[in-house]
């Protein structure tokens, strides 16, 4: 009974030690712009992976969805420098532009969005939209 206690511990422990967190964040400076950050707790390692263009003020919140991806907001930038809506994949670090918003689509994003049982991701703007 013994063996059997310690080989399950030690096996406990390889996958629990071998399944460290990374962790990702964003990093807001002066001039509106600011990198998407990863964090390996393994090795305190800190590294940008993407950075946002200049003006684009990034919200500082990021919403991670069912499909593994993490989702959020630009309050301003984009094609018609009314915000984005975008996606960043941790399996490939790639980052991709979803919506530019605009006065009809509603414009100036703001906060955290939200995953719905449905699966679709809400949020909000601040102007625009057809009411």
């Amino acid at each position: 009974m013994k063996k059997i206690i310690f080989t399950l511990s030690i096996l406990f422990f390889a996958v629990f030690l071998k399944a460290q967190p990374v962790l990702y964040g964003l990093s807001f400076l002066y001039n509106g712009s600011g990198p998407l950050i990863k964090f390996e707790t393994s090795g305190n390692n800190l590294s940008p992976i993407f950075s946002f263009p200049n003006n684009s003020y990034p919200e500082p919140f990021l919403t991670e969805a069912k499909d593994g991806k993490f989702y959020g907001l630009t309050s301003s930038g984009g094609i018609n420098n009314d915000g984005t809506l975008y996606s960043f994949d941790p399996r490939n670090n790639t980052y991709q532009k979803l919506v530019d918003f605009d006065y009809n689509n509603g414009f100036y994003p703001k906060g955290k969005l939200v995953q719905a049982t449905n699966g679709k991701l809400y949020g909000v703007t601040g102007n625009g939209g057809n009411n």
